[in-house]
């Protein structure tokens, strides 16, 4: 069964246009970009076919040229730099003047060394076009990201061109004689791969038309999310039967706000074990995460707490230490407001990873549904693996996937905000694990909030 990369688009992707630009020029992100992750900068010059386009660029880290691609009188260039700062501003110098414009995407999940599998271009003139870019070598890892930017003269894709089959438009940039298109697709498979994409449209007039596509390593290779199930108000919780040297994850919000916080008891599963890593109680409610050990695949489908649940995310994970200590440190932070007067964020607790990979995982508990409100958008890079808007304690779990121990040595970067309607506190704790060989010197960082 092929799982899937934990490879996201941000939402920092942003365009520009150039007239005769020949000095720098910044090519700026909607926003701040996130540490760790892949930047991907397109650039198109309309009126010359010289190249390179491009002589430097500066800002989030060393920016490397995939190639260059040339028809008729336009000219494509596409560039991308590897675990990116955190930056705002990022300056370009060119290298001849250029009339056309650039794309900015960036992505999370892909190697933070020497990303770059493989690439291919190609191009054509026609005023009705239909070709293939690529294919590539093949690709090293079966589960990867790939980038297609095209760049169309005289309208181009503004006169009928669509986006290449498999691909979601990330960014589209350009308007009148000139446009540029960066595309996207995260490819699944059980076996290495070739990519391709073919590029077609039309235009009133001749077009001359580059395309580029490039395929991405994936940081997500030793660590893959395989089932997600949300349940509320009870047990038992029914899974899909887990795979060998899997591990599961368990998620619980609960409503108890005083007294010794006492959570699920006790996880029980058929074949396998649980194990408590963190039980948190403040002013709003109560969490706790539990982890399983290690799977043999011949474990029951089926989990039941002992205490019954509230609301919970359950979660299966390849890739994680198989031996060794699963946690070997935490810390926690709290932050209690008035209710409906959030959001709220954890930014105090800190922690000193070790190694790269890491899986981060953050559940933020709230009194959602019995305030009216709804979960506030996740930032730093995280995305929603699975949430539950219950009638009392609800849950919204958040993952992301860094490469770099550095990227998070604190949790500065960790800004899931929750909704101006939710419960009066909630606390993250995180935890650090790591198996014992070369081979498992995997980090999970998890956090617990309520």
């Amino acid at each position: 069964m092929a799982t899937v990369p934990n490879i996201r688009a941000l939402t920092t992707n942003q365009t520009g246009s150039l007239t005769a630009q020949s000095t720098n020029f910044n090519a700026n992100p909607n926003g701040t970009t996130t540490a760790g992750s892949l930047g991907i900068l397109q650039f198109w010059n309309s009126i010359s076919a010289t190249v390179p386009i491009i002589t430097s660029i500066s800002g989030g880290g060393t920016w490397v040229k995939i190639d260059s691609s040339v028809n008729g009188t336009t000219a494509s260039e596409v560039w991308y730099c590897a675990n990116m700062t955190a930056v705002s501003s990022i300056t370009v110098t060119p290298a001849l003047s250029i009339t056309g414009g650039w794309n900015f995407g960036e992505f999370t999940g892909v190697l933070d060394t020497s990303p770059l599998d493989s690439s291919a271009k190609a191009n054509t003139a026609s005023s009705s076009w239909s070709f293939t870019c690529g294919p590539t070598t093949t690709s090293t890892d079966p589960r990867h990201l790939v980038i297609e930017c095209d760049a169309p003269q005289n309208g181009g894709k503004g006169g009928g061109g669509t986006t290449p089959s498999g691909f979601t438009n990330l960014q589209t940039g350009g308007s009148g004689s000139t446009h540029g298109y960066l595309n996207y697709r995260v490819r699944v498979a059980t076996s290495n791969q070739t990519e391709s994409a073919t590029v077609s449209g039309s235009s009133a007039s001749s077009s001359a038309v580059t395309s580029i596509i490039a395929v991405f390593r994936p940081v997500s290779t030793l660590i893959q999310q395989r089932q997600v199930v949300t349940a509320q108000s009870g047990s038992p919780i029914t899974v899909t039967a887990p795979l060998a040297n899997s591990r599961q994850i368990l998620a619980v919000s609960w409503g108890q706000s005083g007294g010794t916080p006492s959570g699920a008891g006790a996880i029980t599963q058929t074949g396998t074990s649980w194990t408590r890593i963190g039980i948190i109680q403040g002013t709003g409610g109560m969490a706790e995460i539990w982890y399983s050990a290690v799977c043999t695949g011949s474990e029951g489908t089926s989990l039941t707490l002992t205490n019954g649940g509230v609301s919970s995310v359950y979660s299966e994970w390849t890739g994680l230490a198989t031996s060794g200590s699963l946690v070997d440190q935490s810390a926690t932070a709290n932050t209690a407001n008035a209710a409906g007067t959030g959001p709220t964020t954890v930014t105090s607790a800190t922690i000193t990873p070790t190694t790269g990979n890491q899986l981060i995982i953050c559940p933020l508990s709230g009194y959602i549904n019995n305030k009216s409100g709804t979960w506030g958008t996740l930032t730093g890079g995280f995305f929603s693996l699975g949430n539950v808007t219950a009638g009392g304690p609800s849950i919204n779990c958040a993952f992301k996937v860094i490469a770099s121990a550095a990227s998070s040595s604190t949790s500065s970067a960790l800004n899931p905000t929750l909704s101006t309607n939710t419960s009066p506190s909630y606390i993250a704790s995180f935890f650090q694990s790591g198996g014992s060989s070369a081979e498992e010197s995997r980090l999970m960082l998890m956090g617990v909030g309520s």
